[in-house]
């Protein structure tokens, strides 16, 4: 995808960019409630760059099409967007953060839709490092709200972020700060005072090694990320299973130990070759697939 000078990016985080810094490069519909839209198709109603019906292929592709066109007539917000899609770009940014001057080192504005019109889209963020397990993320947290130094309130307050991936993150100077309410100012001041007057490394620390937290008794097939990578010995199994007789499947099955693997294989021919199931294992191979259409219904 990066061949012959292409490359990939979302454009909806552009356009977003372009409503809260260069709002004049094109229309911009609102909803009932006078909030902005960024649906393609009402961007496109309003700026009528192409007829035809919402949703059809070509219409939503030549609409895509037209508003980065339209976008990209200011060369240079376009080129400094492009940058953040760019994993060391992005990186180097956020990095430059700390080369800003006191209290304000690591502090940036970080865009995303996901913030919501009642915070125009952006929170004022410290980044704090990288995530000790996660190595492509940066580990940040918000300042828009009151710090407590302890664990359980600071979790609350992280965000985590992968490189040349939205949100952008911009730097703390007055051309974006402008545009963050006057009491969230306030409150970021309160945060930087509250930060500086503490020794906070191991609540960062902590910060840092949080990982997300798996649900409970998730089922064995939506399970894929709880489960971990297979060994090798179980690479091989998987492959003399799949090649093997239907009286050889019995006999692997019974050979190896009880758990996902042994779960998954049961699932398997209880779906397709159910005929092919141990007798001594075929309560078990009920007894899971009643689980699994459980979970399914759920």
């Amino acid at each position: 995808q990066y061949a012959n000078g292409c490359g990939r990016f979302d454009i909806l985080p552009v356009a977003l960019f372009y409503y809260l810094y260069a709002p004049d490069v094109i229309e911009w519909p609102t909803t009932e409630e006078g909030k902005p839209s960024f649906k393609l198709e009402e961007l496109n109603r309003v700026n009528q760059w192409v007829q035809g019906r919402a949703h059809e292929a070509m219409t939503d592709v030549e609409a895509t099409v037209a508003l980065a066109k339209h976008l990209r007539l200011n060369r240079p917000m376009w080129k400094y967007l492009m940058g953040y899609f760019d994993k060391h770009e992005d990186q180097r940014r956020i990095i430059g953060l700390m080369s800003q001057s006191a209290p304000y080192q690591g502090v940036g504005i970080m865009v995303s839709l996901r913030y919501g019109y009642k915070q125009r889209y952006q929170l004022p963020v410290m980044h704090i490092g990288a995530h000790h397990l996660y190595k492509n993320q940066s580990v940040f947290l918000r300042l828009d709200k009151p710090i407590e130094l302890t664990e359980a309130a600071l979790e609350k307050l992280v965000v985590k972020k992968k490189a040349g991936e939205p949100g952008f993150v911009l730097p703390y100077i007055d051309k974006y700060v402008s545009k963050l309410p006057g009491d969230t100012l306030k409150i970021v001041e309160e945060n930087l005072k509250v930060l500086q007057s503490a020794d906070v490394q191991a609540l960062m620390q902590h910060c840092r090694h949080l990982t997300f937290e798996s649900p409970a008794n998730v089922d064995l097939d939506a399970g894929l990320y709880n489960q971990g990578f297979l060994s090798q010995d179980e690479i091989n199994w998987c492959e003399q299973f799949h090649l093997a007789q239907s009286k050889a499947r019995g006999e692997l099955l019974e050979q190896v130990s009880p758990g996902a693997l042994r779960e998954q294989a049961l699932r398997y021919l209880w779906r397709y070759m159910p005929e092919q199931i141990p007798l001594s294992m075929q309560t078990a191979a009920l007894e899971l697939n009643i689980q699994s259409k459980k979970y399914a219904l759920a």
